[in-house]
């Protein structure tokens, strides 16, 4: 990035969610696998934030703070072109960009300048009028009885904008909503004890945390009648897969999941529950699927309040939650990202060849290329179009095709200097 970091611990906080914030507007905004104009451009910064994601989960300290300044430095750089995404999002994702953008020209960076020029009072000033809409929103909702919704809008405000001039108009609603509310709830996924990745043939595991903020015991019940007939209730989960193949496209399919509750759970008011449930193996049988970044879009449904209370239709909608999934026979390479990727590219080129796009250190990329050029002669026409597809992407020269010629001359003249496209 160019300037000294300050190891400032309220710093390293913010920039850190700003990071988190960035990773979840990107996946809502991202529109590669969709096709359309900029496919080339976006394309390449699907894999710049699928790499930093890789090392702000899974890399070591000093991985994780460089992958978070990586993050922050992108996030400046393309905010402008982010807000060219924004027409027709949903609003949460319209809120997101908008946190985003003031969280980047926040002082506390290390000497950041403000990313925006925009005169701060007519920017206030929008941002209030954009809140109040959302919260006369959130308002109609209440009076057609969508609570859920409605606290959903709510509580999104308070946390994006807590200083609002009707902050007070805001906390009457939270309560009167959480009058007629009986839960609250957050997801999260989890891995096999033994593996930072979920793998082919691996069950999907999530956990589950649910609190009751009413002021009367609920439970989540095993079994509930509707209309005189007895019925299991579950969790369901949405799954969104996208894929990528040999090539390097991508693609997305949609599966829905269920896992029924075992038992009944009984919570009283102020107290939490938490648990976990398993479905089976995800539906990644494809010989060409080299991996996949699965988004779940989980709602826990069918909540019983002890009482005598109606079943719950609409259940407890959760943030979505992002896993990594990858061939059980790579898991040992995603885990150790510092193996020897030459040698792992002579047992299984194309596999490995492409995973390395997305786990390799920056600083040996320069290996891995020249070594990658020096195979080009000896391939079929198919490797030859994957590893300098591959090529390309690493390196930005996208007009260099796939003769080997090409590649060897342009090596040729940078080999000794050349560094990656920097991204920290």
């Amino acid at each position: 990035m160019g300037r000294e970091q300050r190891h400032d611990p309220a710093a390293a906080l913010i920039r850190g969610r700003v990071a988190a914030l960035l990773l979840a507007l990107w996946a809502a905004t991202a529109v590669s696998a969709q096709g359309g104009d900029g496919l080339e451009e976006e394309d390449a910064l699907r894999l710049q934030f699928e790499r930093l994601s890789f090392y702000l989960e899974s890399g070591d300290e000093l991985e994780r703070e460089r992958a978070v300044a990586s993050l922050v430095e992108m996030g400046r750089s393309i905010l402008p072109w982010l807000e060219t995404k924004m027409a027709g999002k949903p609003p949460e994702v319209v809120e997101r960009w908008l946190r985003v953008k003031a969280e980047l020209s926040r002082d506390e960076f290390e000497g950041a300048t403000p990313g925006s020029q925009e005169d701060p009072a007519a920017n206030e000033g929008f941002l209030e009028a954009y809140f109040r809409g959302r919260f006369e929103q959130a308002r109609e909702l209440f009076r057609q009885g969508q609570f859920e919704r409605s606290n959903e809008i709510v509580s999104a405000i308070l946390a994006l904008e807590p200083a609002l001039p009707f902050r007070e108009e805001l906390l009457a609603l939270q309560a009167d909503l959480r009058s007629r509310l009986v839960f609250a709830g957050s997801i999260s996924p989890r891995a096999r004890p033994d593996r930072e990745f979920y793998s082919w043939g691996d069950p999907v595991v999530l956990d589950l945390v649910i609190e009751n903020v009413g002021q009367g015991d609920f439970a989540l019940a095993a079994e509930h009648e509707v209309n005189g007939e007895t019925s299991r209730s579950a969790v369901h989960v949405s799954v969104e897969i996208l894929q990528y193949d040999l090539s390097g496209a991508s693609r997305k399919k949609r599966v829905d999941l269920s896992a029924p509750i075992e038992r009944d759970v009984r919570i009283r008011p102020g107290e939490r529950w938490s648990g976990s449930v398993e479905f089976d193996p995800l539906p990644l049988k494809e010989s060409r699927l080299i991996a996949a970044t699965v988004r779940l879009q989980a709602r826990l449904v069918v909540v019983r309040v002890l009482e005598g209370g109606p079943v719950s239709p609409s259940g407890i909608p959760f943030l979505p939650v992002t896993v990594t999934v990858l061939p059980s026979d790579h898991a040992k390479l995603a885990a150790d990202p510092e193996a020897s990727l030459l040698g792992a590219i002579e047992k299984e080129e194309r596999v490995h060849a492409f995973l390395a796009s997305f786990l390799v250190p920056r600083g040996r990329l320069p290996l891995l290329v020249g070594g990658m050029i020096e195979r080009l002669e000896g391939e079929d026409s198919e490797m030859r179009e994957v590893l300098c597809g591959i090529l390309a992407r690493w390196t930005g020269e996208r007009g260099l095709g796939t003769s080997p010629d090409n590649w060897r001359q342009w090596w040729a003249a940078r080999k000794e200097s050349w560094l990656p496209p920097r991204e920290d």
